[in-house]
């Protein structure tokens, strides 16, 4: 696959994904390293993206019509006021920080994401599903490997206060951008049937949610454990984002050729729970880092097979996106929320065999569910 095939053009949602990455990685990407300079324990941060997901399903739910354009730069404008705000209540409001994420995210992330989505994999086919879902990755990971560091460094330097107004300014320029060129789109949606169409789906989006959470925020929490400064911990980031993309390269166009995507899953989801098992033994910062990038290479290659998979049987129209962010946060929520208490009890173990349990059951879930599905 050649990235270079992949337009670029302001109108295409390309621009929108890097836009989205850019903004995140001076900002919310050490969101974990800023809540803990603030005094909040590592449990109450999980508990932080926990109740994030709990209310974005909620809003996912109650989703009737989506105005692609009013919604995309929607999102950039309440994300500037965002930064803004946790700029000015710093580390000494650490918890208003927090509280003011958790209301204004979980509605940025249906406003963004929706169609995000639906315009970035409108095209998308059977033959081509995979490659495409790792260009969705692709295009988060490449401006990571360079630019996670180069923010770790600015945050040391000028302080979160100054990374948050710079990206506050970087959504104002992206909304003036979306505001004259994209073009309006208007989609109906009907929450209620999009959940019945997700017949032998739902289940999987739970774990899939799970998974996603577990890479996104466990292992970033737990890396704190071990490093304690923005430049230590973006260039773990920026080094996992490396790791990930030329994994996934390897995998994604092979996997759209054969079209078995489960034969190639199975394996890869018990080999992931393996390597969680393993994380929760890990008695050194070595060994972590070992074992984070065998899971950072596994998770990606997994990534674009385990989307692939689940637009391989439905009609990924904008009532499919809205379910499935709906069933995707409340996978999170639950896992997220059991973690927290996990943690607060310093059961660290248990938290690892919990998503390790996920990883082997999800495989098994989906052999069951192949009459509805059709996944074998």
């Amino acid at each position: 696959m050649d990235l270079s095939k992949i337009s670029w053009k302001i109108e295409e949602p390309h621009f929108l994904r890097l836009a989205i990455t850019v903004v995140s990685i001076f900002s919310f990407s050490f969101l974990p390293v800023f809540f803990k300079s603030g005094g909040m324990p590592l449990y109450a941060v999980l508990l932080v993206f926990a109740l994030l997901a709990l209310f974005t399903s909620i809003i996912a739910f109650l989703v009737g019509k989506v105005h692609s354009k009013k919604f995309l730069a929607g999102s950039f404008i309440l994300q500037a006021v965002l930064l803004v705000a946790m700029a000015v209540a710093g580390t000494s409001g650490i918890y208003i920080a927090a509280a003011l994420f958790i209301a204004l995210t979980s509605l940025i992330d249906i406003l963004f994401w929706l169609p995000l989505n639906m315009k970035f994999f409108e095209r998308s086919r059977l033959k081509t599903n995979s490659k495409d879902s790792f260009a969705y990755a692709a295009i988060g990971n490449v401006p990571s490997i360079l630019l996670l560091p180069i923010a770790a460094l600015a945050i040391g330097d000028f302080g979160y206060p100054a990374a948050f107004i710079f990206s506050a300014l970087l959504c104002a320029v992206i909304t003036m951008s979306i505001a004259r060129k994209l073009q309006e789109k208007e989609y109906g949606v009907d929450i209620g049937r999009s959940l019945t169409r997700l017949k032998g789906l739902k289940t999987i989006l739970l774990f899939e949610g799970a998974i996603d959470q577990f890479f996104a925020v466990v292992i970033p929490v737990f890396m704190l454990l071990y490093v304690e400064t923005e430049l230590a911990f973006g260039g773990a980031l920026g080094y996992l984002a490396l790791v990930s993309l030329i994994a996934a390269y390897f995998m994604a166009r092979h996997s759209d050729k054969k079209q078995k995507r489960i034969v190639y899953l199975a394996p890869l989801l018990l080999a992931m729970a393996v390597n969680v098992l393993a994380m929760g033994l890990a008695g050194s910062f070595v060994i972590w880092i070992v074992l984070i990038t065998l899971f950072s290479a596994l998770y990606t290659v997994s990534y674009s097979m385990r989307l692939a998979l689940i637009m391989d049987r439905k009609k990924t129209d904008m009532g499919f996106w809205t379910a499935r962010e709906a069933i995707m946060n409340a996978g999170r929520f639950v896992t997220l929320s059991m973690a927290a208490i996990l943690l607060y009890f310093s059961l660290y173990w248990a938290i690892f065999a919990m998503y390790a349990a996920v990883l082997v059951a999800y495989p098994f879930v989906a052999k069951k569910k192949q009459a509805q599905i059709g996944l074998f």
